[in-house]
């Protein structure tokens, strides 16, 4: 695995100047958020206690294995996740295999 998680569009909210609007506005939110649970681990381990009902343990492991940082798409992230697809298509989970680089789109990244 990459390590990485991605956030998906279709073609078609992405050419839609409004939708496209509203996911960079989604993104900007979620850097916020993310920010702030990097900035807080333990008010955000409370809070994952508090709306899932976790014990502090299963709480604590949450907040230390997030994903905590939007960043955007790079060569080497789009390198990463290619070597991830090539192995799964090599075992044959995953056919076609894809070439990343075709589903990529880098005009949401943050400023």
């Amino acid at each position: 695995m990459s390590g990485y998680g991605f956030i998906g569009a279709s073609e078609k909210a992405l050419a839609d100047q409004g939708k496209k609007a509203a996911l960079s506005d989604y993104l900007r939110r979620l850097d916020k958020a993310l920010a702030w649970s990097r900035e807080h681990p333990d008010d955000y381990a409370k809070a994952i206690q508090q709306t899932s009902g976790a014990s502090p343990e299963i709480a604590k492991a949450l907040v230390s294995q997030a994903n905590s940082e939007l960043e955007p798409v790079s060569p080497q992230v789009v390198q990463a996740v290619q070597k991830v697809g090539d192995t799964m298509h090599g075992i044959g989970v995953l056919n076609p295999n894809p070439t990343v680089a075709d589903h990529v789109d880098t005009s949401l990244v943050k400023e």
